[in-house]
């Protein structure tokens, strides 16, 4: 039985998931980047406000899917609104899941 993880494989469908490495403290970008330490660094992401769910441009999220993703510590931006949150050209491409 596997063990749900806020990030590593609980992100809401139909959308895309991206964290905010640079404003991480060192030690958990240190983690993010260990095998099999790295999957614990995401909920610690998504708490500390450092995680961004994009919405798939095809489709439209309920207001009920945002809320909970935002009580989970979700940042829920449009793909623009996240270019200019990163500043690079990652923003353009989120992690979708469908």
């Amino acid at each position: 039985m596997s063990r749900t993880r806020e990030g590593w494989n609980s992100i809401p469908d139909g959308f895309g998931a991206t964290f905010d490495l640079r404003r991480a403290p060192l030690w958990l970008r240190l983690a993010y980047r260990t095998p099999f330490v790295d999957r614990t660094t995401f909920p610690r992401l998504v708490r500390a406000g450092l995680g961004y769910l994009v919405p798939h441009p095809d489709t439209s999220p309920s207001v009920g899917t945002v809320a909970r993703a935002e009580a989970r510590g979700w940042k829920v931006v449009e793909a623009r609104e996240l270019a200019a949150i990163l500043g690079d050209s990652r923003a353009g491409r989120p992690l979708f899941r469908r």
